[in-house]
C-alpha cells in the first residue's frame, strides 16, 4: 500500500524506519497494488520488518518495514518454524520463516554474501 518512507503517517514510526532506510522517494522494486509472498517476518530495531523478493536477479529477498503493507493472508506456510528471543527482560517473537532460516541468526547474513548453503536452502524453500 505505500512505497515510500515518507508515505508512513505514524510519526514514531517513520523516524525509526528512517534510521534503517536512508533513501528519499519512492522504492521502485515495490509496486503498489502488488501482492508479495513474504519469506521471514524478523523484529528489528523494535518494528516488524517483512522479506520480500521484490528483485528477480537477486539471490535473497530483501527486508521492508511492515508498515508498507496490508496482509491479506495471515497463514503460515507448512514447513515454518518461530524464533524467541529474551528481549528487555521480556520473551518476544524474533523470527517467523522456514525453520533453516529462523532457527539460525547468521542465514540472512551467509545469504546476502552468497554462501552456497543458504542460497541452496533459500532456493529450495523460498515462497512463489
Amino acid at each position: 500500500i505505500k512505497n515510500e518512507v515518507a508515505a508512513i503517517n505514524e510519526s514514531e514510526a517513520r523516524e525509526r524506519i528512517c534510521r534503517s532506510i536512508h533513501l528519499d522517494g519512492p522504492m521502485t522494486d515495490l509496486v503498489i497494488g502488488q501482492e508479495y509472498a513474504v519469506q521471514a517476518i524478523e523484529e528489528l530495531d523494535g518494528g516488524i520488518w517483512l522479506y520480500l523478493h521484490t528483485v528477480i536477479v537477486s539471490d535473497y529477498p530483501y527486508p521492508y518495514p511492515a508498515e508498507m503493507f496490508d496482509v491479506r493472508d495471515g497463514t503460515l506456510p507448512t514447513g515454518w518454524s518461530i524464533r524467541m528471543q529474551a528481549q528487555k527482560g521480556n520473551s518476544g517473537c524474533k523470527r517467523v520463516a522456514f525453520t533453516a532460516w529462523a532457527s539460525d541468526d547468521t542465514f540472512y547474513e551467509r545469504l546476502v554474501e552468497g554462501d552456497a548453503e543458504a542460497v541452496s536452502i533459500y532456493r529450495r524453500l523460498k515462497l512463489p
